[in-house]
């Protein structure tokens, strides 16, 4: 099972309770070499090899259970795996790889995407990872309108094979997750519509148009338009439109350098570039690499994923 990340490019809005207004909804890219492998197969006792054993081995149960198969004990070996926490979403794809491989395991059919994130609890915010694990590629989801649901795809469109994304994750001990992640949400202020009207025309008007016309200039500057107006929105939390201080003087070293599309994906620590091919990447990457602003960062050039995730069976 070979699954996809995400690079998320921001929310439009936040959590709205009553009535049938939408809640969330946002941006976001999958992407091939930051990626999640998982092999489930059954054992005689629960067991896992390779990063983030607890969680895999949670979702396991968790679906084996609802199948009727929870006295059947699996192996799980995840080969490829990011580290969490660093704005890839690495926890859905771990979750659906894995409830897709164990409903493949047991003789099932896997479902449409949205009963999958429902069976192990993703997406209750973002839907971008749980819809580009089904279809790959460019993503747009609206929200949700009832709780518990997966926010809606508006659209998806493939993105050019030969834009290249540079990403460089920096050091930080700035990390929002779990709790501290729920009581951002809680504490942040309401996006106003207006802001959520200007993120949806970036996205519809100029974002996704540019990608279908393999236009990486004007993807790349309604993109970091569309990055730093999501961001703001957290400045409550983040202090900014990005992380931390040290996370905005890198993009704004990367646009010095000439970089339209440069922001923050979800929240952070990793930044990225989009550029039109693989030798504007590797020029790229060769010039920041000694720069100070980059010291310590894990630097990478990766691909879109247009396709989603793939399953093989042994």
């Amino acid at each position: 099972m070979l699954a996809p990340c995400r690079l998320h490019f921001g929310l439009m809005r936040f959590g709205v309770s009553g009535g049938q207004q939408r809640s969330y909804g946002g941006l976001g890219l999958m992407v091939k070499q930051q990626r999640v492998v998982i092999e489930v197969a059954r054992a005689k006792q629960w067991s896992t090899s390779g990063p983030h054993g607890e969680r895999v081995i949670g979702y396991a149960q968790r679906v084996t259970k609802r199948i009727g198969e929870g006295t059947n004990p699996l192996q799980i070996a995840v080969s490829e795996a990011p580290r969490e926490h660093i704005g890839l979403g690495v926890g859905t794809q771990l979750a659906l790889s894995t409830a897709a491989g164990v409903l493949q395991l047991f003789g099932h059919e896997v479902p449409p995407v949205a009963e999958l994130a429902q069976l192990v609890g993703r997406g209750n915010r973002s839907a971008v990872g749980a819809h580009g694990f089904e279809q790959g590629g460019l993503i747009l989801e609206n929200g949700f309108t009832q709780p518990d649901s997966l926010g809606e795809l508006t659209k998806r469109v493939g993105v050019p094979r030969e834009w290249r994304f540079v990403l460089a994750t920096i050091p930080t001990n700035k990390a929002i997750h779990g709790l501290a992640e729920q009581t951002a949400f809680d504490e942040v202020p309401a996006i106003p519509e207006t802001t959520t009207a200007t993120l949806l025309r970036l996205a519809i008007e100029e974002i996704l148009p540019a990608a279908e016309r393999n236009d990486c200039e004007r993807f790349g500057a309604a993109l970091y338009e569309y990055g730093y107006r999501a961001g703001e929105c957290f400045k409550s939390v983040q202090g900014g439109a990005y992380a931390t201080k040290e996370l905005a003087v890198a993009v704004a070293r990367l646009r010095e350098l000439g970089v339209q599309g440069v922001g923050q994906s979800s929240w952070g620590p990793t930044l990225y570039a989009v550029v039109e091919n693989s030798e504007l990447a590797e020029e790229l990457l060769a010039e920041i690499g000694p720069m100070a602003e980059f010291k310590g960062a894990v630097l990478q050039i990766i691909e879109p994923n247009n396709r989603g995730a793939s399953f093989t069976r042994n």
